[in-house]
């Protein structure tokens, strides 16, 4: 047992929909970073009642560089996403002394389920005028 290797997986993929407009801010260096929170719920029926219920977790998503950029232009409260991500663990010590921990996804890949209404409109093509054609005064019937 002791030349078992164990993978070193860490692979988070979720749907959701944003439960507030995402927040951008920049690193030292520069690299924005994009924060925003997800509800992501699943359906199970209750093996008691029999019933279906529904069970809703609300998640910290994280992102950078490019990503983050995309992710503040494109996304608002409400706007459903499916993302591909890792867990993150941070903690830290507030000023009076107490310690606080946080598990976030840092998302890498982000597919965004729904269009603003600019882009749908820069897709739709100007109608063109339309033109009547007079009738061939030529035509035998």
């Amino acid at each position: 047992m002791a030349d078992l290797k164990v993978p070193r997986v860490n692979y988070v993929l979720l749907s959701g929909r944003l439960t507030d407009d995402p927040q951008m801010t920049f690193t030292p260096k520069g690299t924005p970073v994009t924060k925003f929170r997800i509800a992501s719920s699943r359906l199970y029926k209750d093996p008691l009642t029999g019933g279906w219920k529904e069970d809703t977790l609300y998640i910290d998503i994280k992102t950078f560089g490019e990503l983050a950029e995309r992710c503040h232009k494109r996304l608002s409260k409400g706007s459903p996403v499916l993302l591909e991500g890792r867990l993150n663990y941070r903690s830290w010590e507030t000023s009076d002394g107490q310690k606080k921990s946080l598990i976030e996804i840092i998302g890498f890949r982000i597919q965004f389920l729904e269009k603003k209404a600019e882009e749908i409109q820069e897709e739709i093509p100007e109608e063109e005028g339309i033109i009547e054609e007079e009738p061939d005064e030529d035509l035998p019937f």
